[in-house]
């Protein structure tokens, strides 16, 4: 609150000194006083409405402290999830190995295929290809 000081006895005489009557000079110095306190108890309602406001506008705000305890949650969240996420992953990677191990076991190859390189005859002229020679990868003996 910022108070106008207003000498009414020196607006009183420099009224009279004017020329304005006792009595009219003084009230005009009590009606000018009046105005002034009202429009001082005016400035502080406008000026507490005012700080009320930026006060419900800044209360919506994040600060600095806000923004890192936010950030806090969210590492902790990420990790949560990392570690909720990493156990039924191995779950499924053990539970699919098993399952190949089980089906080669049960199921084996009845004789794997072994395309060699050095076995392919070079491609011809017209572009075409012959197809590759098929061998066991494990050779039988000769009889």
């Amino acid at each position: 609150m910022h108070a106008i000081t207003f000498d009414t006895l020196e607006f009183t005489e420099q009224l009279m000194t004017a020329g304005v009557p006792d009595e009219q000079a003084k009230g005009h110095a009590k009606a000018l006083l009046a105005a002034m306190k009202q429009t001082e108890l005016r400035m502080d309602e406008l000026n507490d409405r005012r700080d009320k406001q930026s006060d419900e506008r800044m209360s919506g705000l994040a600060t600095k402290q806000d923004l890192k305890e936010l950030d806090v949650k969210i590492e902790t969240k990420i990790k949560e999830l990392e570690y909720r996420m990493t156990i039924p992953l191995g779950l499924m990677l053990v539970a699919v190995a098993g399952m190949l191990f089980t089906a080669l076991r049960y199921f084996p190859p009845t004789q794997p295929i072994v395309i060699s390189s050095h076995q392919m005859p070079p491609i011809t002229q017209g572009m075409e290809r012959v197809p590759a020679t098929i061998q066991p990868a494990i050779p039988r003996p000769m009889p």
